[in-house]
């Protein structure tokens, strides 16, 4: 049997209100040359009743105890039978039939490629678009802001396993923030890019990780940087950004600051201006 072309990988705890528009966004894609993995995290809910709901052959269900979502993501990786790796999260939606078809497309165009991320409309807990999130696109420009801001939306990328092996994977050392360390670790080893069409939607909620734990995390990005400041350029202006937006935190709080939506790019022209 020969192998697919991409392996996706939706790791899932908990999710049952979203977990199947979120498979089913998969099975919809117009390129339709892979597997699907899907990992049941101990989950607690109806979420694996959802999940046994679907029937294409395609789909691989792993069922475990909970391990976390850095674990799962590596199990997902060991799994994965492409070196063309997808990631979607369980209350995410690739809302273009097209996405994979895209990127697809893109990497066979660019196989220095290592990362290869898209646009994303930004919906609520309820579907409703808010807002939508873009990141720089060529391999210049997502390098020069790099250490500023995590230039990937997760749930959007393609990804090359076996560079992702070789520099070790998601690190667990590395909580909240192992989606960022793994892209650093792997603008080492080859060209970062991301499509400007928003071609999935990206789901903020209450619940959500980077709405519970947004200072550590950012904290965490604060930490992350240093490694890398012979390695990319803005190390200092990220250094500020990160450590403005912690203040910000503590003070202001995050709901306050989350009004800011232009958040970024305030603190960036204002650091230019006063340095």
């Amino acid at each position: 049997m020969n192998k697919p072309a991409i392996s996706v990988i939706l790791p899932v705890y908990n999710a049952e209100k979203y977990v199947a528009l979120a498979i089913q966004s998969v099975l919809d894609q117009s390129f339709q040359d892979f597997e699907l993995i899907i990992i049941n995290d101990g989950s607690t809910d109806t979420s694996l009743g959802s999940i046994q709901k679907f029937s294409d052959p395609r789909i691989k269900l792993i069922n475990q105890e909970n391990q976390g979502l850095i674990k799962t993501l590596n199990t997902g990786i060991a799994l994965a039978q492409s070196n063309y790796i997808a990631r979607i999260d369980a209350d995410d939606i690739w809302s273009d039939q097209d996405k994979l078809a895209r990127q697809m497309e893109y990497l066979s165009q660019h196989i220095e490629c290592v990362v290869l991320g898209t646009g994303a409309k930004i919906i609520d807990e309820n579907g409703k678009e808010i807002s939508s999130l873009h990141y720089p696109t060529s391999d210049t420009e997502i390098r020069s802001q790099l250490l500023i801001s995590n230039c990937f939306i997760h749930p959007s990328v393609i990804f090359n396993k076996e560079i992702c092996l070789k520099v070790g994977g998601f690190n667990p050392n590395e909580k909240h923030v192992e989606d960022y360390g793994l892209w650093l670790r792997m603008g080492l080893q080859g060209t970062l890019a991301n499509l400007p069409q928003e071609l999935m939607s990206y789901r903020i909620h209450a619940s959500s990780v980077t709405q519970q734990k947004n200072l550590i995390q950012s904290k965490n990005c604060l930490e992350l940087i240093k490694r890398y400041k012979q390695d990319y350029p803005n190390y200092s202006k990220g250094t500020w950004k990160w450590r403005m937006k912690i203040f910000l935190l503590q003070t202001i709080g995050l709901k306050n600051l989350n009004k800011l939506k232009t958040f970024e790019k305030i603190i960036i022209r204002q650091y230019s201006i006063l340095f």
